[in-house]
């Protein structure tokens, strides 16, 4: 007896298929990924929170711009002072060493270098940064080498 290939058949193997691709996930594109957000505290204090976690195969994560989500896109009133920011390594950890920059579009480091050489172990505070901000910068991760590391950020604005 000769199966013939129904559209039901063939539907069935393109959604085994895709339930396959996106099984491996990172493992078939693994990129890494940034997710950032900010939190208005309000009288000009601003949180921004990211976590981010490394491609599953390399270890690497995105540069990522926080123009969607830094505050004078959506208030147009002036910059906001980078106050501080915190780096915590989460599970698994990243590469000891590891370092965070947030430039702007000239390639200008915000935290003046002071992102270079994170723990791996320890939470590091970045206190005096004092950089004044008029537009996003982009937020970049590197040296680090562990497969899907994690580490958070958070970052303190002031007006």
């Amino acid at each position: 007896m000769k199966r013939r290939m129904t559209v039901k058949r063939i539907f069935s193997i393109f959604a085994l298929a895709l339930a396959l691709a996106v099984a491996q996930g990172e493992r078939a594109w693994g990129a890494g990924s940034v997710l950032c957000g900010a939190n208005d505290k309000g009288l000009g204090y601003v949180e921004i929170i990211c976590s981010a976690t490394g491609d599953a195969a390399t270890g690497s994560f995105p540069a990522v711009s926080l123009a969607g989500i830094w505050p004078d896109n959506r208030l147009n009133n002036g910059g906001f002072y980078i106050y501080q920011m915190e780096t915590a390594p989460g599970s698994p950890a990243p590469t000891n060493g590891y370092g965070v920059t947030l430039t702007d579009a000239y390639g200008y480091d915000y935290l003046g270098g002071q992102g270079a050489n994170q723990s791996a172990t320890a939470a590091t505070l970045l206190k005096g940064i004092n950089a004044f901000a008029d537009s996003a910068p982009t937020l970049a991760i590197t040296g680090n080498s562990v497969a899907a590391a994690v580490v958070n950020i958070k970052m303190v604005l002031v007006r």
